[in-house]
């Protein structure tokens, strides 16, 4: 093929895969386990690929993922509950002779009593790499949180979160604070710190091209998330929510897939600054359908006023859900993104991106019913980013069961 720096148009694909979902659950009038819920899924994909821009134009690209959840969960009394979740996954990236195994297990436990709501849950992940820059990880997070309601409308949850890496340990407070006025006004500040974990796996989710390095897995420290958040209820017909969030990143990472790059890269910018403000909005009309708003924009940057590439400073998405008829319903979504920065520091920006998609559903029972999703319809301009990139038409035809 042809050595070109727009390398997802042009490269070779082969995907296959399945997946697959089951959920169980146990009546509260049962004697073993009443109120209880299961879920089982799991999920295989096989991509082959040549990624034609690269350095290696020619090289045949194979990955292979599969992971799988089983969750239970069982409501003991209206005042107790606890579940036990359990994540397993492997990617295998053959060209790379990598393999990485990601297992999780996570229990939770929650109780009520006298006006508190107690929480508590503990995560073991373990993280194993086998490659030429092989590396075995595994740390661990507890998490506690106490609920109350000191006075009528008014609500207090506070508690912490602390994680143990091989490395170093973290510990992260809490606190979320809702005030309720007349049924109408609700306000909500929330101080929430937090870290991400990345890995092999994570980066192939957000960019299916990502080339490993010998970065094995990263950590993201949120060192001061804030928001805060106003909504307004009218009448049970309009809600309107607008925020505002602050936080400082101590090292952020994101996959540069700015196209003369040609492959995709893992870059980390530390102190980072992040600022949003934003507005959702709900209507319901009756017979004109439903209408849902959401608006937001951003800022990213550090103390050089480093602009970060392939993240948006304004994303506005808008859908209409209309019911035609009693077996007719139909869905409209619009999509509109700009200030997409071409490069680290360059105020020099990618042209704004307008998409339409279009859904219609026909509802032939209560529980079956047949869709055309049609996507795609006007993002005629190319973006020099993957994620934001133009997308050919789409056109999806299918039926939905349910018993």
């Amino acid at each position: 093929g042809k050595n070109i720096k727009d390398y997802e148009d042009y490269s070779r694909h082969n995907i296959s895969g399945a997946e697959g979902k089951l959920d169980f659950f146990i009546s509260p009038k049962s004697i073993l386990f009443p109120g209880s819920k299961f879920d089982l899924s799991g999920k295989y994909v096989k991509n082959n690929y040549r990624l034609f821009g690269s350095n290696n134009p020619g090289q045949l690209r194979q990955n292979d993922l599969n992971g799988t959840h089983l969750s239970f969960e069982n409501n003991y009394s209206n005042n107790f509950n606890y579940s036990i979740n359990f994540y397993a996954s492997k990617l295998e990236m053959k060209s790379d002779s990598l393999q990485e195994i990601n297992m999780n297990i996570e229990p939770q436990f929650i109780l009520k009593w006298n006006g508190f709501r107690i929480m508590t849950s503990a995560s073991i992940i373990t993280y194993k790499v086998y490659s030429d820059f092989s590396a075995y990880n595994s740390f661990q997070k507890y998490f506690g949180s106490v609920e109350m309601n000191p006075m009528k409308h008014f609500s207090v949850k506070a508690g912490g979160e602390y994680i143990n890496f091989e490395w170093s340990n973290y510990f992260k407070p809490f606190v979320e604070v809702s005030y309720q006025l007349n049924n109408q006004f609700v306000f909500s500040g929330t101080f929430k710190p937090f870290m991400k974990y990345y890995t092999h796996t994570d980066f192939i989710n957000i960019n299916p091209y990502y080339i490993p390095s010998n970065i094995n897995s990263v950590t993201e420290n949120h060192k001061l998330f804030s928001e805060f958040s106003f909504l307004y209820n009218f009448a049970k017909n309009l809600e309107v929510k607008t925020f505002v969030s602050y936080d400082n990143i101590d090292s952020l990472i994101f996959i540069d897939d700015y196209k003369n790059y040609k492959e995709p890269k893992v870059e980390t910018i530390s102190d980072v600054w992040n600022l949003k403000t934003g507005l959702n909005a709900k209507l319901k009309t009756g017979m004109l359908g439903n209408f849902y708003l959401a608006i937001q924009w951003q800022s990213l940057f550090n103390k050089e006023k480093i602009y970060l590439p392939a993240v948006p400073e304004l994303e506005v998405n808008f859908i209409h859900n209309l019911s035609i008829s009693k077996t007719i319903g139909l869905v409209t979504k619009l999509e509109f993104v700009d200030g997409l920065h071409y490069q680290i520091s360059s105020k020099t920006k990618s042209p704004s991106q307008l998409n339409l998609g279009i859904e219609v559903n026909y509802f032939i029972t209560s529980g079956f019913n047949l869709f055309v999703n049609i996507n795609n319809l006007t993002n005629k301009k190319y973006s020099d980013f993957e994620y934001y990139r133009h997308k050919p038409l789409d056109v999806l035809i299918g039926f939905e069961y349910q018993w």
